[in-house]
């Protein structure tokens, strides 16, 4: 696999049910290719390719496509082995004695085959000002949705009207505006007004792909999960920036299921790194989460401190005792910031973002070890950065501006308020919620 990727990288994503045909790449203007493998559309891996290395025959490319997808392969026929409790010596010599690509497509079958919970779904799109975006993101969601599917559109301190005009081409689509700058009030005004009992948060730099939903969904067949994030992977690689921000700050948690809890978040002497979860651009949560810990901190977030609502809520439900859920059969693919400026600018966010929310998460469950990840670890990995940068230079600005963006967050948190919705009456959500809004079920995907 590449260590660095260079661009422009061209995106592909090869289907493996049906046997796969010889690769080339015909644009020269390409310097390398990422190929994401997926058989009957669940995701199992991935490899970067040089152009230098192309073209692959079939042969060659269904090697290339065994390498990356067994360990994956692996990981789900010895769940399925588990879940029906096969022996460990039984599980290894079914293992070695079959097809492991023949064995997860009957695995599939079986497992498609399985009773659907009933449950009723709203899918919040939270955006501002970005109506190509948006639209290109809605397009995707109506294809892979139907019509028991809640749609909200969460228009977040408008400017303009060119977000109502672009949900007022989506029928059915439902259209709220929320006045108050801030991600975390857009999503929670979401959550006010979402009909479902499982709620999904998505943004509109998003494509979702077809199985997304019923995917993201299917954790919640277990009681014990409130939240369930998926799979995030680039749209594109064009620019060296996107390039950089799926190196060095990728949404991509791999192709194994994983599931957190209470034990794992105590389980890290420094602060737990809840960000492994998943990414709030594909995340589902039971309605009832919300009334347990309280709503998204309406100082974190996009337009706030910058980042982490999403992996600070996380870290409520974890210390509180519940599990989440990370499942990468549910795919988004994200589009990356692909300038300079964008880039710098993002980066200084999310390290601003992330040390607000050290400090939150410390302030409270008092947790110690979100201060020695903010007043150590954090410090130290800067200094390596910008030392490294001192040598490769188009790296200056980036790192700069993340370390900046670390000071930034606590003077931040510092100067922030004490959010009432969280901290001072969590159950209030509860009244928050319409009436008519109160009790949902039935609805199957």
């Amino acid at each position: 696999m590449i260590a660095t990727i260079p661009t422009p990288c061209k995106i592909q994503m090869i289907e493996l049910a049906n046997g796969v045909e010889g690769l080339s790449l015909d644009d020269e203007r390409y310097r390398a290719v990422g190929l994401f493998f997926q058989v009957h559309g669940v995701p199992l891996g991935h490899k970067y390719l040089h152009a230098a290395e192309l073209p692959l025959s079939s042969e060659q490319l269904w090697n290339v496509a065994q390498e990356a997808i067994l360990p994956a392969i692996t990981d789900y026929l010895l769940q399925w082995d588990r879940q029906f409790g096969v022996s460990g010596a039984l599980r290894l010599q079914r293992l070695l004695s079959v097809d492991p690509i023949e064995k997860f497509r009957q695995g599939l079958v079986s497992r498609s085959s399985d009773a659907a919970v009933a449950r009723s779904v709203s899918v919040v799109v939270c955006t501002r000002e970005r109506p190509q975006a948006l639209a290109r993101c809605l397009a995707a969601l109506r294809e892979s949705s139907d019509e028991s599917t809640d749609l909200v559109v969460v228009d977040n301190a408008p400017a303009t009207d060119a977000t109502r005009l672009v949900v007022a081409e989506f029928p059915g689509i439902r259209y709220k505006v929320e006045p108050r700058p801030g991600l975390s009030y857009a999503r929670n005004t979401g959550i006010r007004f979402a009909k479902g009992d499982v709620i999904v948060f998505t943004d509109d730099d998003v494509v979702v792909t077809p199985n997304w939903l019923e995917e993201l969904c299917r954790p919640f067949s277990d009681p014990a999960v409130m939240c369930s994030t998926g799979l995030v992977i680039p749209a594109e690689l064009q620019s060296r920036e996107q390039s950089f921000f799926e190196h060095w700050m990728t949404f991509h948690r791999g192709y194994k299921s994983v599931r957190f809890g209470r034990e794992w978040l105590l389980s890290f002497r420094s602060a737990a790194p809840v960000w492994r979860i998943g990414a709030g651009a594909s995340m589902a949560i039971r309605r009832t989460a919300f009334e347990k810990v309280g709503v998204f901190d309406t100082r974190l977030g996009a337009g706030a401190s910058g980042c982490s609502e999403d992996s600070e809520f996380w870290y409520r439900l974890l210390a509180a005792g519940y599990v989440c859920e990370y499942t990468p059969a549910a795919v988004v693919l994200h589009h990356h910031r692909a300038d300079a400026a964008s880039l710098a600018q993002q980066m200084l966010a999310y390290s601003r973002g992330h040390a607000a929310a050290l400090l939150v998460q410390f302030r409270r469950h008092r947790h110690f070890g979100n201060l020695f990840r903010l007043a150590v670890l954090l410090p130290a990995f800067y200094v390596r950065k910008l030392t490294a940068s001192l040598l490769i230079r188009e790296w200056r600005p980036f790192w700069l501006a993340s370390a900046i963006g670390h000071v930034a967050g606590i003077f931040y948190w510092l100067r922030s308020k004490q959010d009432e919705s969280n901290e001072v009456n969590e159950q209030a959500i509860v009244a928050e919620f319409p009436a008519e809004l109160g009790s949902h079920s039935g609805e199957a995907l």
